[in-house]
């Protein structure tokens, strides 16, 4: 929301004080969320993070220190005839398809990107993934709050496995975007609160374990937040690129450029894998 109202400002111009369209005014009154489970959440979160950090209360940005170094950038696209071919491999490999819950989009896109990072990294199968991304809070929640709530109103959706199953010839795919789709239901099912006090604590615990102990598959950006879309006065982007995928292992995630409902996958890694991840990229669908 932030960038869209930035790029409305610059489209008009030096024209004097143009305020911004009704679905861009921000809503700043944080009193609208509202933690019905007694545990407050907001202490024991910061307490956590707190734990995490070695009690260092600073607010200055930390330095990565755990930053890899000479990573490979690329972007790759899945479209909707990819999509179409992975949910018929999914289900055609499920002894009872009814039991496969809906595949979204974005479950296959991360079910299966995740399986390739996975397989490209190699090594043992029983060594342990975590696949993570942000959930949006705000029409979850009673009283649901309004889309131009201006702070954080989302939740992390965290599943820690072993490699093997992403690593899975056949069922890798499944294995992932079965996952993702059960932990949208859940969320759907149980409500934002349920389990949300002890939610985070196996993310703070990752966090401290050796570098390259736990592989991590964390999710930067949204397919809906229409970045291909924001025009700054120069005409839309002709490519938009999360510049901090290099630091923390995550891959990133945009609408594709062609406006064909595909999704854009941007990713950085080590040579090796990166030639291996290509290799392997829509072979297999």
């Amino acid at each position: 929301m932030l960038m869209k109202s930035w790029a409305y400002l610059c489209r008009l111009g030096n024209k004097e004080n143009p305020g911004l369209p009704l679905e861009l005014i921000p809503y700043f009154d944080r009193e609208i969320i509202k933690d019905p489970t007694g545990h407050d959440l907001d202490i024991l979160y910061l307490n956590q993070r707190l734990i995490c950090s070695n009690g260092n209360k600073s607010l200055k940005v930390p330095t990565n220190k755990r930053a890899t170094r000479n990573l490979v950038r690329a972007t790759v696209t899945l479209s909707q005839e990819d999509f179409k071919k992975m949910r018929e491999k999914v289900l055609s490999k499920s002894p009872d398809s009814s039991k496969i819950p809906p595949l979204s989009d974005f479950a296959l896109t991360l079910g299966y990107v995740a399986s390739c990072i996975v397989k490209a990294r190699g090594g043992a199968g029983d060594r342990s993934v975590c696949l993570g991304f942000t959930a949006d809070c705000r029409h979850r929640l009673d009283p649901p709050v309004p889309e131009t709530y201006f702070g954080n109103c989302n939740v992390i959706l965290a599943d820690i496995s072993e490699a093997g199953g992403y690593m899975d010839f056949e069922n890798g795919i499944a294995f992932g975007a079965v996952k993702v789709s059960n932990m949208v239901k859940g969320l759907k099912e149980k409500g934002v609160f349920e389990g949300a006090k002890d939610r985070l604590a196996p993310l703070f615990k990752i966090a401290k374990e050796p570098p390259g102990s736990v592989q991590k598959l964390i999710v930067a950006g949204s397919p809906r937040f229409d970045l291909y879309k924001t025009d700054f006065g120069w005409g839309r982007p002709w490519k938009v690129v999360l510049v901090s995928i290099d630091k923390n292992e995550a891959i990133s995630v945009a609408e594709s450029r062609d406006g064909n409902r595909g999704i854009e996958v941007g990713l950085a890694l080590k040579k090796p894998e990166m030639e291996r991840f290509l290799s392997m990229f829509l072979k297999d669908v």
